[in-house]
């Protein structure tokens, strides 16, 4: 990943590439005894994953199943986010520029 700008407002120089060494053994079953918090032993690089979805648990009941139901089958893969970020930049001199580009 490589930030562009303008990503709030902060110059894409000010952030720092960080690289990770390359994933191993140990990085992957650190990964999967991980529970969930930032306090891991996640060393290495681990490539490309799908976000994590999370939701209130009213969305779960009755009354939202629709929107269960969207959440549930709603995904981006890589060259969806690479196709929103190009979107943004070229919606830069929009009033409101990530709606442009959502839309």
């Amino acid at each position: 990943w490589e930030p562009r700008e303008p990503i709030g407002g902060i110059p894409a120089e000010r952030f720092l590439h960080v690289a990770f060494p390359p994933s191993n053994s140990k990085c992957t079953e650190c990964l999967k005894s991980n529970k969930g918090t930032p306090l891991g032993c996640v060393a290495c690089d681990l490539g490309t994953f799908p976000l994590q979805k999370v939701v209130s648990q009213k969305i779960a009941t009755e009354e939202y199943s629709d929107v269960a139901h969207f959440i549930s089958m709603f995904s981006l893969d890589e060259e969806d986010y690479r196709w929103l970020f190009d979107k943004r930049m070229i919606s830069a001199s929009e009033d409101d520029p990530e709606y442009a580009a959502a839309c």
